[in-house]
C-alpha cells in the first residue's frame, strides 16, 4: 500500500500493489472509539485488464487500517496532533489564570470550546469531569466557562444525532473562525 500523490481534485487515500485504489472514511462511534465508516476499494478506469481474481486476501492485508483511521481523524479535526492540543491546553490555562479584572478574550473561549468538543468525542460519558481534571479546576468552574462560551456564540450544544446520556457539542461558525485565526497566529 502506498499513498497517492495529490493530482487535482480526485485523490484516493492509497493505492494497492495490484493497482486498486482505496478511500477510507473514519469517524467516532457512540462510545468515543475511532471506527471506519466506509472503505471503498476499486480499480481506476485506466486499467484495461483487471487482475485475475480481483483483489486477493494477500493484497487486502496491505491495507493499514489503523493508519488510515488516524489520518482521517487528523484531517477532520482542526488540531488533532497531540503537540498542538497540548499547546491549546496551555493557552487556555494561561488565559484563565490571567483573568480577574481583565476580561478573558473570545479566543480563549474558542480554544476551551474546541477542547470540549474533542473531549465529547474521546469521553462522551462525562467530558466535563475529564476536562476539569485536565485543567485542574472544579467541574462547576468548567461548566460556567462553557456556558460563557455558549453565551458568546462560540459553542453550540448538539441535539439529535447523539445517543441519550452522551454529551455532544460543536463549534459555531464564530468559534471556528476564532480558532482558525488563533492557530494561524500561533504557527
Amino acid at each position: 500500500m502506498k499513498p497517492v500523490p495529490n493530482k487535482g481534485s480526485f485523490r484516493p487515500d492509497f493505492e494497492l500493489s495490484n493497482g486498486a485504489f482505496g478511500e477510507v472514511t473514519a469517524g467516532i462511534d457512540v462510545n468515543g472509539k475511532p471506527v471506519i465508516k466506509s472503505l471503498k476499494i476499486y480499480f481506476p478506469d485506466k486499467i484495461q485488464n483487471l487482475p485475475e481474481g480481483g483483489i486477493s486476501q494477500k493484497v487486502l492485508k496491505e491495507i493499514d487500517l489503523n493508519g488510515e483511521i488516524t489520518k482521517q481523524l487528523v484531517k477532520k479535526s482542526l488540531l488533532a496532533p497531540n503537540a498542538e492540543v497540548s499547546q491549546m491546553k496551555k493557552f487556555v490555562v494561561e488565559g484563565f489564570s490571567r483573568a480577574g479584572r481583565t476580561p478573558v478574550s473570545e479566543e480563549i473561549y474558542a480554544a476551551l470550546a474546541f477542547m470540549y468538543v474533542e473531549a465529547c468525542k474521546s469521553h462522551p460519558g462525562n467530558p466535563n469531569l475529564f476536562l476539569a481534571n485536565q485543567f485542574g479546576i472544579e467541574r462547576g468552574t468548567l461548566i460556567a466557562r462553557l456556558a460563557k462560551a455558549k453565551k458568546l456564540g462560540i459553542l453550540d450544544y448538539q441535539v439529535g444525532d447523539k445517543p441519550s446520556g452522551r454529551a455532544g457539542a460543536k463549534l459555531s461558525d464564530l468559534g471556528e473562525k476564532l480558532l482558525k485565526e488563533l492557530m494561524g497566529r500561533r504557527k
